[in-house]
């Protein structure tokens, strides 16, 4: 199948299957985000949302790196030796990955409740341009990777892809479009102001708030006061860079959150 066949082929599915996963992930996305940050001053029960977000990504995990480890297991090792029931055994795997969606989903709802505008608009294109990376992936190595893995495989490609993207999207705007109010002369007074602006009736979602706040602050403090006495603007951007990057741990995760819900649609739609 040519190149052309296969964009003739996108544009025939594109009002059936493919806008029901865009509105489908957009709407997943949006009412995650948008009711977290509507509930999250008034009652525990908004931790229902980062617990959501925390089993789709984490799941996803899981499923991949069970896949990987199976393959491991069965191609290159003894099944009855120690090494090959280690590797099969899903605790381990679990556990360490259930660690990295529980740090890229606090770091997600903590961040999101000061994401600019622009971003949020930003994300529906992001959606949008997910799910003709997947497709295309899908599509270019059919004949290469197996039947049974070849989704699992664009899904995990398209989430590098697309990650480079977000990050970058996002230091465009935070370079030019964003500086927390709360910043201060001072690193005291500007991590008073920053705990001050967060507040919960549930201690849970407050001690965290709170924390990822004091700890957010401190960096943009830092930051800000340290590249304000530089002259070298290459220097400047270099600091600047550095510290986006840093806290682009909630984007990883938000991005594997869209590709992973059109990962599972996509499933459910059989439009492979």
């Amino acid at each position: 199948m040519t190149e052309q066949k296969f964009l003739q082929d996108l544009d025939k599915k594109l009002w059936t299957p493919n806008i029901k996963i865009i509105s489908y992930t957009i709407t997943t996305f949006a009412l995650l985000f948008y009711l977290w940050q509507q509930s999250y001053t008034y009652h525990c029960m908004a931790l229902v949302f980062p617990i959501i977000m925390l089993a789709i990504i984490g799941w996803g995990y899981a499923e991949l790196t069970m896949n990987e480890r199976k393959c491991f297991s069965e191609f290159y090792i003894i099944n009855t030796t120690f090494l090959s029931k280690l590797l099969s055994r899903r605790f381990f795997v679990l556990l360490f990955y259930t660690i990295s969606s529980m740090a890229m989903t606090v770091a997600a709802f903590m961040i999101s409740i000061n994401f600019p505008l622009l971003l949020w608009v930003y994300f529906i294109v992001h959606i949008i341009l997910s799910l003709v990376l997947f497709r295309y992936i899908t599509h270019l190595f059919s004949k290469i990777i197996h039947e049974n893995y070849i989704t699992l495989f664009a899904k995990e490609w398209s989430i590098r892809v697309m990650a480079i993207i977000l990050v970058v999207v996002y230091i465009f705007i935070s370079l030019n479009e964003y500086t927390p109010i709360y910043l201060s002369e001072s690193l005291q007074q500007t991590v008073t102001n920053a705990t001050s602006s967060v507040f919960s009736n549930c201690n849970v979602i407050q001690i965290i708030m709170q924390y990822g706040k004091s700890i957010d602050s401190s960096f943009w403090w830092i930051v800000v006061e340290s590249t304000e006495q530089m002259n070298d603007s290459l220097i400047k951007a270099g600091v600047w860079i550095i510290f986006l990057l840093y806290n682009s741990l909630a984007l990883l995760g938000i991005n594997r959150l869209i590709l992973q819900t059109i990962y599972y649609l996509d499933r459910e739609f059989n439009t492979q």
